[in-house]
């Protein structure tokens, strides 16, 4: 992604969903927020 011309490096939401499957319920609770992303982008 760039910002007023500075390269930020930043995961896709895909990505983010597979690294927070460790067991903890607050990352299930992240993943199901970002799975409605997904869901909503996707239309």
């Amino acid at each position: 992604m760039d910002v007023e011309g500075v390269s930020i490096p930043v995961v896709s939401i895909s990505d983010l969903i597979a690294s927070k499957r460790t067991g903890r319920l607050q990352d299930a609770a992240d993943i199901e927020v970002l799975e409605e992303i997904l869901r909503l982008r996707r239309g």
